[in-house]
């Protein structure tokens, strides 16, 4: 799911793929977007980006959380893209079964932008592949 990254003030498809809907919406500063992947063996890929229309990104920092069958999710990082659009996977052993994950991004852009993107969310089944 993507959605926008807002300007702060002044200063379920089962596949082997994207386990989200298919959205992009934008925001006076850009997009952000979550997606859980698939990655074989009990494990998500968790996907954040952003992309900026208020310059290059020369800073982020991002938090997600959620539940999957063996428990709780929780990853954060933060860096120094200096670029407009900015991207990062964690990799989860979440076990087969229902994954739900949350998650923001705050980003700082080198025009003194301070952009915030609306709450992150997507879901979706992790499942065994099976050889065809």
């Amino acid at each position: 799911m993507t959605v926008p990254l807002m300007k702060q003030s002044s200063t379920s498809n089962v596949s082997a793929g994207i386990i989200s809907p298919n959205n992009t919406q934008t925001g006076d500063c850009g997009t952000a977007s979550i997606a859980v992947r698939n990655a074989g063996s009990g494990y998500a890929n968790i996907s954040l980006t952003a992309t900026s229309t208020q310059g290059r990104i020369i800073y982020e920092s991002n938090a997600v959380s959620g539940s999957g069958p063996d428990g709780a999710i929780n990853n954060s990082g933060s860096g120094f893209p200096f670029s407009a659009n900015w991207n990062t996977t964690y990799h989860d052993q979440t076990g087969f079964g229902y994954v739900a994950v949350t998650g923001v991004i705050t980003v700082e852009t080198d025009n003194g932008s301070t952009c915030v993107s609306k709450p992150l969310a997507s879901s979706g089944w992790i499942i065994r592949l099976m050889a065809g």
